[in-house]
């Protein structure tokens, strides 16, 4: 007897919770209180499984006399599955052997017209596997490898370049927007460099920059970022200590989420994923211009005497450019760029 009133009445294996008048286990409690039984008598038990899948459960609980809530956690103990509102199985076959039967593309007008009062798409789409029917894949789950690839490539890849990437059925470059509003919840531009402004007040001159391609964030065309990695490795001796902490943490996560602190890796597979092989938009390439001339992107109009093509290389202005950012080059604020052995980066000379 001791050992009965010890146990759990419910499940009785666990103890009981320590205290002098619980029936119930802290696992059993919890799970009552998520889901509460129904404390149905046997008489009203058997009307209500009686009248399952008949009427609806409010026409249930008016015809028996108890609360909608006891029908549904008794019909739930019993595990029952009750909706009044299905369709039976012969009205379900017959309209997917006339969905089979139809010509391509003419499956739904023809249920339509056979069974008007039927709502077609809800049995076409719901029954897959069933006579050769097909329901339209709107939008496929993100898996976690996915969802990985996407954060390597947040800021730095085009949302052209990763939709293609992914190749994900029905989707294009608004799946990748969707992803991060919904799941990251924050934007990707600033995630794994900094623009080429605010690098030159932090970095020393020799820093690695990187041209991206971007069409997010309301930025299109080619633009220059240095990474977090690079950045770190060329801040400037008098940089804040907290600024250098924050850039700190950012060049860690960013380690850590592509695997290596070798900032060429990251470079050499963003140039796959984008795909450099074609000359990014905006931009021209002169291969016989000397390896010292600096070139920066062509604007529109004739090419000029001084910089004669723009280039993928990029660079960041160096110590001879004033407070106002302008560069004594160019005279108008412009970023210096010199020639690199890659198309996807360059160093300040």
């Amino acid at each position: 007897m001791a050992d009965a009133v010890a146990r759990c009445q419910r499940c009785g294996a666990a103890p009981k919770a320590p205290h002098w008048n619980a029936r119930y286990c802290l696992p059993c409690r919890a799970a009552i209180r998520r889901r509460p039984r129904s404390c149905a008598t046997p008489a009203e038990r058997a009307a209500i499984l009686a009248r399952a899948g008949t009427m609806t459960r409010d026409a249930i609980a008016a015809a028996v006399g108890v609360s909608r809530a006891k029908v549904t956690r008794c019909l739930r103990e019993e595990h029952v599955r009750s909706n009044a509102r299905d369709l039976a199985p012969e009205l379900v076959e017959a309209v997917l052997r006339l969905y089979a039967a139809a010509p391509t593309r003419q499956g739904k007008a023809a249920c339509r017209a056979a069974f008007p009062d039927v709502c077609i798409r809800s049995i076409t789409e719901r029954h897959t596997r069933r006579h050769g029917t097909q329901a339209v894949v709107r939008q496929a789950r993100w898996t976690g490898a996915q969802v990985i690839d996407a954060a390597r490539m947040a800021g730095l890849v085009s949302l052209t370049a990763q939709a293609r990437y992914f190749s994900r059925p029905h989707a294009a470059e608004g799946s990748i927007k969707k992803l991060w509003a919904s799941h990251f919840r924050c934007p990707p531009g600033a995630l794994h460099g900094c623009g080429a402004a605010l690098a030159a007040r932090l970095a020393l001159p020799g820093v690695q920059a990187t041209l991206i391609t971007t069409n997010q964030g309301g930025v299109t065309g080619p633009t220059i970022k240095v990474l977090w990695l690079d950045l770190l490795a060329r801040l400037r001796p008098d940089c804040d200590p907290t600024l250098r902490l924050c850039v700190t943490a950012l060049a860690q996560f960013q380690a850590w989420l592509w695997q290596t602190t070798d900032s060429q890796v990251i470079r050499n597979t963003l140039t796959e994923r984008e795909d450099y092989a074609a000359t990014p938009p905006g931009l021209q390439w002169s291969d016989d211009a000397p390896p010292d001339t600096p070139i920066r992107p062509r604007t529109g109009g004739d090419a000029d005497p001084e910089y004669p093509r723009g280039g993928a290389d990029a660079a960041l202005p160096d110590d001879r450019s004033d407070e106002t950012g302008h560069h004594p080059r160019n005279g108008q604020g412009g970023v210096p760029v010199r020639r690199a052995t890659r198309r996807t980066h360059a160093r300040v000379h």
